[in-house]
């Protein structure tokens, strides 16, 4: 039997997480929709929604690329996300997440993220029209291009503030010392500047094998100095590391192929292993309860494809993990101190 006593999902309503310089209140968890009309169909994508929202979910990722990786519809992602909006006539429901700034995807692929006025003017104009919306509650930049001086792009990303076409900016896959420039820059100007960072993060990420986009990056020393020492909030991607841990609770030879696969998470494996039989937990609980129980706001973002997945995502609300049981985990990854 399972540890229920510490989950805040009562009667379809989790407690909601302040983000730090913004009048944002955000459930615990995140549902990430890249999956959304890729190996998600729509139908399925929207039962999902209708799911995630239902158990008092609000805070919904996006991206104005995603989908674009496969054949056909350009942000297919977004668009199906303003259908279900306007179909359930659930703006008010839920806070936007969305993404601009990245490079072009084949067949117009290029390698350098479109950070020019002009061109975050295109995307957040692009996905304001898919989403069916009037402001995006919370934009990010998907990637940063260090060539860039940070005063233009911070001086771009107020005045669209301003204009109310977004109320909040954040940074996805900036380095923890760009996100300080730029938020000097902006401090100093007078500017609200990033609220929150978005990375991959999970326990696994410290030593999973390199490879896959360079451009991602993964948590680190430094995010952790930089969310300790400015509180603020961390919404991670890959927050389940794909499913690695728990996967392999089922059946070690299904994830040979993972890049989490690796002999010091195999380790780590153990002992969240241990630790969810000592709590009576289940491994996603343990995996997610490991980023909440940080002294930051963490909200991490699920990306699931099945009403089943997201049914053992939503079990692990409210967990947290005893001292004892963090400082076992920071010690195999190298993070205690």
């Amino acid at each position: 039997m399972r540890n229920t006593v510490s989950m805040n999902v009562v009667r379809g309503i989790m407690n909601r997480v302040a983000i730090p310089h913004t009048d944002l209140l955000a459930a615990p968890l995140a549902l990430g929709t890249a999956n959304l009309g890729v190996n998600v169909s729509e139908e399925e994508g929207k039962r999902i929604l209708d799911r995630f929202v239902g158990q008092g979910g609000n805070l919904i990722d996006t991206a104005r690329v995603y989908s674009d990786w496969i054949p056909g519809e350009k942000n297919r992602s977004e668009r199906i996300l303003g259908d279900w909006l306007a179909e359930r006539k659930a703006r008010d429901r839920v806070l936007i997440s969305t993404k601009g700034g990245h490079p072009f995807l084949p067949p117009c692929a290029d390698t350098v993220p479109r950070l020019a006025p002009a061109q975050l003017d295109e995307d957040i104009s692009g996905s304001l029209k898919s989403l069916r919306a009037e402001t995006i509650d919370l934009y990010w930049l998907h990637r940063d291009d260090p060539a860039l001086p940070v005063g233009p792009i911070m001086d771009s990303l107020h005045r669209f503030q301003k204009s109310g076409r977004i109320r909040f900016y954040a940074a996805s896959n900036w380095t923890p010392e760009r996100m300080e420039e730029a938020n000097a820059y902006a401090y100093g100007c007078g500017y609200d500047g990033f609220v929150a960072s978005q990375v991959e993060w999970n326990p696994g990420v410290f030593h999973r094998l390199p490879g896959g986009d360079p451009t991602m990056l993964n948590f680190s020393a430094g995010f952790l100095r930089l969310h300790r020492e400015t509180g603020l909030a961390a919404i991670p991607y890959a927050s389940q590391a794909g499913g690695y841990f728990s996967k392999r609770s089922r059946d070690a030879g299904s994830v040979s192929g993972s890049p989490y696969d690796t002999p010091e998470n195999r380790a780590l494996h153990a002992v969240l292993a241990e630790i969810a039989e000592e709590l009576r937990f289940s491994m996603t609980q343990v995996v997610l309860a490991y980023l909440w129980s940080h002294p930051f706001p963490v909200i991490p973002i699920v990306g699931c494809r099945t009403l089943e997945q997201l049914n053992d995502s939503l079990s692990a609300a409210g967990c947290r993990l005893p001292e004892e049981a963090m400082f076992k985990i920071n010690r195999l990854i190298n993070l205690n101190g």
